[in-house]
């Protein structure tokens, strides 16, 4: 029916539906609760206006509020013509679908829509979104729809009923603030919703009773008030109506019982079970005896006391009876250790596993007395047919049982010694019964999806006592003791010597890999504030908390094997990890890092296709939405890096998005001049809101999601209301773009950044501009408030962060670290930290009291748009320009010192003629000397004052010649690296240098459109050739200077040339896309090469004359047959623009030198660019790595990568990895 299908709606909560076994509903027994029931029936009938619109039934656990509040809804359910009831939820913490305070609304307002056909006809325009925000359900879809349809309501059908039970059910304690948002929204709408009621019940917690007297509810009840004769009355009809049998014979007991239970009914209802247990056969005799015993045994109120609750005293006897005879002490022992093991156990378990959790060993283990005692514990639990787990019938029983008041010490279950046994257990079945590949898995080359009935060889080989270990020993351990034992800390210190990696790999095979990190994460927490003394413990579970984390947020977690050929061999390669890892793996992959860390790294690394230009995570940290400039939204899962939705409709680039604080809807700007609102459930576009006349460069949500402010190239901000789209005001005050807008959390200011250099602070309901604030000295980017309101930080294109205090609107503080624009700033949730993006490539993280930089991300190729938060702070994302998004860890851990190397751009590679050496060439105006083999830096030569652009050794290899952005031309002694001439006489910046075959000559190329000839050995110039336009490519004379022949035929302006080495063709590079061959005689074009996507930046040829290379700005290297002009290979591994390109002498390798600041070695032989098996012929993925290594891997044919940012180097046996993958462990923990 219309769209409410699609809403978080619970089928169960009706008041009538089945709810499962563990929930039981009832009404009032015949002529029971008759004053209460007619109080209600009056209330509900009553059409008066001053007629309390809610009616609030409370009373103490097991008083009877739900049977009352089912006896309600049936009663006017079953009316004819006077069909009063509308709706009905029944809460209950025993079903998830039935405690989430986010289906009552929703499932009333569509039960609403079938009782009314007004109130259906006035939901259809309503956006499907607010089902799912929870703050909005009750004004947008109950509210507002039945004020629209009031007076089509039909008036016999009023007033309607809605029912709401058991509201302290709601998890999290959401009851309070329902029952708030209920009474205030009723009392602001005032007769709008004349016709609707509400009959509310719940226990008297103290938030719901507060709330409650602080709103004056008119109408309420409680249960306790009830006259006592009356309520035992009522109890004496309730036992007569279910033990019959003994209404006549033993009526005096049942009185006796009546009175014993002072009206309470849960007393009641327990002795019946007790006495008559469902599904059991007992004799008559057998339940006489029963009866008896509950009647006769009365214990005195002197010996009790006047504090202990009636049910208590059943309860102890109920408890005392299933214990059995103190003197039958086996019996006695294995009954409380159940009874105590259920009372602390974190999710319901069977009976065979209670049995093992509370054996000290498997020989000890007894099931059946378990279920002996779990039968004579009738009264309070029962086994459930659906799941065979042991349940309670009522929480009260918990309460008695973990309270020493009420128990008693014989009974009572102490619950952190209790917590402790388990514990102990826990690890005991674990280090039984954990082992290495558990499942038997056959191949590391296969994922887990594609191994056949895995999910049914995972439950053979993984049981219920195993699977409660893995999930809940850390939850037993930390409620255990506030202060950690020795045999605790020896109990973990043997576990996680090698079966906490195999417990690992028993989590992910049960589906709940990512819960062991979450695990690893709380628990080092944990662990941390106990005290000194720790620290072998603490670095223990580091390692496991890294290990979880690599594995599990990586994509390594679909083949579990890779658990140990990935995970853990990266891990032992890159951080500090117990000794005993290292002996019981010895034949993993050997991964050796130089100058790389995986700790400081981005953790992911997202390709997007297009420049990222904003991102934010969901509340819930598990998905990443970006703007990009292909004009789409895209929506990635956080652990896997793939795209989950991609929100087509903006016709220009996006520019910023915002997801609300309910994750339930996407806003976004882009320079179409549009602000467009997506629901992202469906990806569908709800509104599009058009006012402002440029480019939508910012957009935020208010906390509340009412609202949505958005800032543009007009110098205006705009704020529209979420919910109709109609724009509320607009602000002008700016005299330059609006680059940045947010709100204050308390949604009573908005920042503002512009281009006029300023942040603008404005009243966020008024309009009115409250502040300047001046202080930078270029635009100001971002601009972003602190969670708590107190402090607002700001980024400008000047370099600086300001942050600012947000009651006086001091600066506070400048921080200073990025050298180029600073383009997002943004606090952490506890305004512990900042975070910041810059176009210098780094994501920089912030100390927010101290101003201290704390760490400094380096990872991107280009410059970093925007960076964001997860809502726990542990995670940052961030965007760039070139076209990736990257997850970091908020806590990097510590960087290894980089190595000598380029610090930007790459702009010329040349090899010596021995092959030995590797000269480049940086926009970090250095040249650096390589040794080609090591891939070390062995000097940097400083001297040149721009970029250098070209650069390359003379024959001999005893000279270098370079050229650069500040018109020189330096000479350097390739041994000391000292600067022998300096070269002047161009006007523009030196594009090309070479030296002359013997050595003695150097030619230059410049921008300023000369050729010029230089004496090697004095630096004195010999000759200037001019005559160049942009498009040609000119061949000389030598000697004269005079142009031979002038090759025309690219579209676009020649990046490149080369002579083959016979000196019969000439290759050029254009950036036009393509390479051109000509004959070097005749000038004649012979072939044109095309294949790159874009400009092509430099070429080679081979000494043999008989392949080109050619390096573009499409990120790849391409070799070419010279004859045929046949594309041979691709090599694909940098991640930016390459600039240049070489063979070596011999024409077995090609250096490269790229944007991404590194040079690679290729074999020229080869093409293929993946870590895979290359011998198969189905290419088997060998191992997953974190992209840190990834891309500092020589990924063959790539044999090495020179770069301050050091190299990974991966070798592996193929005896031990796929189906021999199983080889790589060692049961012994010895090599």
């Amino acid at each position: 029916m219309l769209h409410l299908d699609n809403w978080p709606i619970s089928h169960s909560a009706l008041y009538d539906a089945d709810a499962g076994p563990q929930i039981s509903r009832n009404r009032c027994t015949e002529n029971t609760r008759v004053d209460i029931l007619k109080t209600i029936e009056d209330w509900v009938v009553d059409p008066s206006d001053d007629s309390p619109p809610v009616f609030w039934l409370r009373g103490m656990a097991g008083m009877g509020k739900s049977t009352i509040a089912y006896s309600i809804c049936h009663q006017f359910d079953s009316q004819e013509g006077d069909h009063h009831l509308g709706a009905s939820f029944f809460c209950s913490r025993q079903s998830e679908n039935l405690r989430k305070r986010r289906n009552i609304i929703p499932t009333i307002v569509r039960r609403l829509a079938y009782y009314s056909a007004p109130f259906a006809e006035a939901l259809s325009g309503i956006d499907p979104n607010m089902a799912y925000a929870v703050d909005k359900q009750l004004e947008n879809l109950l509210i507002e729809p039945w004020h629209k349809s009031a007076q089509k309501q039909l008036k016999e059908r009023l007033p309607v009923l809605v029912v709401i039970d058991a509201l302290d059910e709601i998890e999290a304690g959401e009851g309070s603030r329902f029952i708030e948002e209920l009474i205030t929204s009723i009392n602001y709408a005032g007769p709008n919703v004349h016709g609707i009621k509400f009959l509310v019940t719940s226990r008297p917690d103290p938030d719901i009773v507060r709330t409650c007297k602080q709103l004056k509810v008119e109408a309420s009840y409680r249960l306790e008030d009830v006259e006592p004769a009356t309520a035992i009355n009522d109890v004496r009809r309730f036992l007569q109506a279910e033990l019959p049998e003994f209404d006549k014979t033993e009526a005096t007991s049942l009185d006796v019982i009546a009175q014993q239970s002072k009206g309470v009914f849960i007393y009641a209802s327990t002795a019946v079970r007790y006495i008559s247990p469902k599904g059991s056969h007992l004799s008559p005799k057998q339940m006489h005896a029963r009866l008896t015993a509950i009647a006769s045994d009365k214990p005195s109120t002197s010996h009790l006391g006047n504090e202990e609750l009636l049910v208590d005293i059943l309860y102890k006897q109920i408890v005392n009876e299933a214990l059995g005879d103190r003197g039958k002490l086996d019996v006695f022992r294995i009954r409380k250790q159940v009874l105590h093991m259920i009372a602390v156990a974190q999710q319901p378990v069977t009976p065979t596993a209670i049995s093992h959790l509370i054996s000290e060993n498997d020989m000890d283990s007894d099931p059946v007395a378990v279920e002996k005692s779990i039968e004579a514990l009738h009264a309070v639990a029962y086994v459930s047919e659906i799941d065979g787990c042991v349940y309670i019938y009522h929480k009260s029983f918990l309460d008695f049982l973990l309270d020493p008041k009420r128990a008693g010490e014989e009974i009572v279950c102490n619950a952190a010694s209790q917590h402790g046994v388990i514990t102990r257990h826990c690890f005991a079945i674990m280090n039984l019964s954990l082992k290495f590949n558990m499942c038997n898995l056959p191949s590391s080359f296969l994922l887990d999806s594609e191994i056949a009935d895995l999910e049914k060889i995972v439950a053979g080989s993984i049981n219920n006592s195993l699977r409660y270990c893995c999930l809940f020993w850390a939850d037993h351990l930390m409620k255990a003791l506030q202060d950690i034992e020795e045999d605790f800390l020896n109990l973990l210190n043997e576990f996680g010597e090698i079966k906490a990696i195999f417990w690992i790999e028993v989590m992910n095979l049960l589906g709940t890999g990512r819960r062991s990190y979450e695990t690893m994460r709380t628990f080092k927490q944990w662990l941390s504030k106990k005290g000194i003394g720790l620290e072998h413990h603490l670095s223990m579970i580091t390692a496991l908390e890294r290990l979880t984390q690599t594995f599990t947020g990586s994509p390594a977690r679909l083949s579990t094997p890779h658990l140990y050929i990935s995970s853990l061999a990266t891990e032992l390669a890159t951080s500090k990890v117990p000794s005993t890892w290292r002996d019981y793996f010895p034949h993993l992959p050997q991964v050796v890092c130089e100058g790389v860390s995986n700790q400081s790294g981005a953790k992911m690394r997202i390709n997007t296709g297009s420049c990222v230009n904003s991102v934010a995570f969901s509340n819930d940290g598990l998905r990443i939405v970006s703007g990009l400039s292909d004009n789409t939204v895209c929506i990635w899962d956080v652990d896997t890096g793939v795209k989950v939705q991609a929100l087509e409709g903006h016709s220009g680039s996006v520019q910023s998005v915002a997801p609300s604080y309910d994750g339930s809807c996407i806003v976004t700007g882009s320079t179409d001049k549009s602000v467009r609102i997506w629901d992202v459930n469906t990806g569908m576009n709800l509104q599009t809101l058009e006012g402002h006349n440029g480019a939508v460069m910012s957009v935020a949500f208010s906390s509340d999601g009412s609202r949505i402010v958005s800032g543009s190239k007009d110098e205006t901000i705009s704020i529209w209301d979420a919910n109709s789209g109609r724009k509320l005001q607009s602000l002008k005050g700016h005299r330059g773009e609006v680059r940045s807008v947010a709100f204050s959390n308390d949604g009573l200011y908005i920042a503002s950044g512009s281009s006029d250099q300023t942040v603008h602070i404005w009243d966020a309901h008024t309009g009115v501009n409250l502040q300047i604030l001046e202080g930078h000295e270029d635009w100001v980017r971002s601009v972003a408030f602190s969670h708590d309101g107190s402090r607002l930080v700001s980024g400008s294109d000047d370099g600086h962060i300001c942050i600012w205090n947000a009651e006086t609107w001091m600066k506070l503080q400048t921080l200073d670290g990025h050298i180029n624009y600073v383009t997002s700033v943004t606090f952490s949730n506890d305004g512990s930290r900042i975070i910041s993006s810059s176009y210098d490539r780094t994501v920089c993280i912030w100390d927010a009291s101290s101003g201290e930089k704390l760490h400094t991300l380096e990872g991107h190729n280009s410059a970093t748009y925007s960076v964001a938060f997860s809502s726990d702070g542990y995670h940052i994302v961030s965007g760039s320009v070139d076209q990736t998004i990257c997850i970091w860890d908020v806590n990097p851990g510590v960087s290894l010192h980089t190595l000598p190397g380029h610090k930007d751009s790459v702009n010329s590679v040349a090899y010596s003629n021995d092959g030995l050496y590797i000269v480049s060439g940086s926009n970090d105006h250095t040249v650096c000397i390589w040794d080609a083999n090591a891939g070390v830096c062995l000097q940097t030569l400083e001297g040149h004052t721009g970029s250098v652009l070209s650069v390359a050794f003379s024959i001999d290899g005893s000279h270098i010649v370079s050229g650069s952005r500040d018109t020189t031309v330096h000479i350097w002694d390739a041994k000391t690296g000292v600067t022998l001439h300096t070269l002047e006489g161009h006007r523009g910046k030196v594009n090309s240098v070479a030296f002359s075959k013997d050595g003695s000559y150097i030619v230059s190329g410049s921008t300023d459109k000369t050729i010029c000839t230089w004496n090697a050995n004095t630096g004195v110039i010999l000759q200037t050739l001019e005559g160049h336009t942009e498009l040609t490519v000119r061949i000389w004379d030598a000697n004269s200077g005079r142009t031979l022949k002038t090759l025309e035929g690219h579209t676009e302006a020649v990046q490149s040339v080369a002579f083959s080495n016979d000196g019969l063709y000439i290759a050029s590079g254009s950036s036009d896309q393509t390479v051109r061959i000509w004959d070097a005689h005749t000038g004649v074009k012979l072939r044109g090469l095309e294949g790159h996507t874009n400009w092509v930046w430099s070429v080679a040829f081979s000494n043999d004359s008989s392949r080109i290379v050619s390096g573009s700005s499409d990120e790849t290297v391409r070799i070419w047959d010279a004859i045929t002009g046949v594309n041979l290979h691709t090599l694909e591994g940098h991640k930016s623009s390459v600039g240049s390109v070489a063979f070596s002498n011999d024409g077995s390798c090609i250096v490269s030198g790229s944007d991404d600041q590194t040079v690679r070695i290729w074999d020229a032989k080869t093409g293929s660019g993946w870590l895979f098996d290359c011998d198969s012929s189905h290419p088997n993925c060998i191992m997953w790595l974190p992209p840190p290594l990834i891309e500092s891997l020589p990924i063959y044919p790539c044999l090495n990568i020179l770069s301050r940012y050091g190299h990974t180097f991966v070798t592996y046996d193929p005896d031990f990895v796929g189906t021999n993958w199983m080889n790589c462990y060692s049961p012994t923990g010895t090599k």
